[in-house]
């Protein structure tokens, strides 16, 4: 007898999917996102995608870049401003022009990173297997009443930052998902229904080991069965036979602990802290970014980032190789001396 074929009916909640368009930014070599739309190209998985998620995944990304891009360009614009304070010289002249330069480089760095990150989001997005839920009055009612009745995902009050919209948010996501679900076991017979949420709201409490009682009620009698993963790495390893090593889940749980160490200021603009380097804190010196293509030549001789005067001509880089750390988030960066153009690789 023919065994019945189980639809994965997923759903992936805003903050997960912040994460992997930030690991998709860091070049990691995880590439969720891509594994994702590879397992819904394969019939492998039906993706509910409620409209305020949608809406709120894209006001993030976009928010996030800008801040990102103006952030820098306060603190590329501040060392001009010191620099431009000194008596002017030859030196001077080239390291404005160099510090020019790296400003104009890693603002358009950033835009294409931006470009190319929101590509493959919208690519999944508009992806045939995707299940699109329009925002509707009737909808937003529901996810209000849910929260108005403390109704698990409900937000408790404790979150002061989030605003009383955005405690509605994942009420008004549930309740889409869950009416969805109607229209879907219309259509398939046998369907797990699979959450991939990190917010401890979805849980019973913050150990995330168990969705809320409040949510497997509500979906129980919906679906053959209910699972719920906090990492994506988790979900495509055991649902979709994606393997990742120790070592990746290690970074991805890295950088979705300093996004969650963030989270106040998530929702308008990527934080400076979001890195998942070992850079060391030294005020305004040291400013995490997004990475950009690097070079790794091995004729690039190594210094550190305190580096104050260049090895071969003898001139100050130190405020240059400030600035060109602007646009990196790795550990180490290429330098090229603005004086006598010698190669260096930044260790910081």
């Amino acid at each position: 007898m023919k065994k019945a074929v189980v639809k994965k009916i997923v759903f992936i909640d805003t903050s997960v999917f912040i994460n992997c368009a930030l690991e998709q930014v860091e070049k990691q070599d995880l590439l969720v996102l891509e594994k994702i739309k590879k397992q819904l190209n394969a019939d492998k998985m039906i993706l509910v995608m409620p409209e305020n998620i949608r809406m709120e995944i894209l006001t993030v990304l976009r928010n996030g870049f800008g801040d990102l891009k103006k952030k820098i360009e306060v603190k590329i614009n501040n060392l001009i401003s010191e620099e431009i304070k000194k008596k002017k010289s030859k030196r001077s002249k080239i390291i404005l022009k160099s510090l020019n330069k790296s400003k104009r480089e890693i603002k358009g760095g950033i835009e294409k990173q931006y470009i190319s990150t929101k590509k493959v989001v919208e690519e999944i997005f508009n992806n045939k297997n995707i299940y699109s839920i329009d925002l509707t009055d009737r909808l937003i009612n529901l996810g209000l009443k849910r929260a108005l009745l403390l109704r698990a995902p409900y937000t408790p009050l404790k979150t002061v930052w989030k605003t009383t919209f955005e405690k509605d948010q994942d009420c008004v996501a549930f309740e889409s998902v869950l009416d969805s679900l109607e229209k879907i076991g219309k259509k398939f017979k046998n369907f797990e229904m699979i959450f991939c949420v990190d917010d401890s709201d979805y849980f019973e409490n913050d150990k995330k080991e168990k969705l809320h009682e409040e949510i497997v009620n509500d979906l129980k009698s919906k679906c053959s069965k209910i699972q719920a993963f906090t990492s994506p790495l988790d979900m495509l390893d055991s649902e979709f036979k994606e393997e990742y090593t120790k070592e990746q889940r290690e970074d991805y749980e890295t950088l979705a602990d300093s996004i969650r160490a963030e989270a106040g200021g998530l929702w308008t603009g990527f934080s400076e802290s979001t890195s998942r380097s070992s850079l060391s804190n030294r005020g305004n010196d040291q400013i995490s970014s997004l990475s950009f293509s690097t070079s790794t030549s091995s004729s690039r001789l190594e210094i550190t980032g305190d580096t104050k005067y260049c090895l071969k001509c003898g001139n100050n880089i130190e405020s240059s190789i400030k600035a060109e750390h602007l646009g990196y988030l790795l550990g180490q960066f290429p330098f090229d001396c603005p004086f006598c153009h010698k190669q260096y690789m930044i260790k910081i």
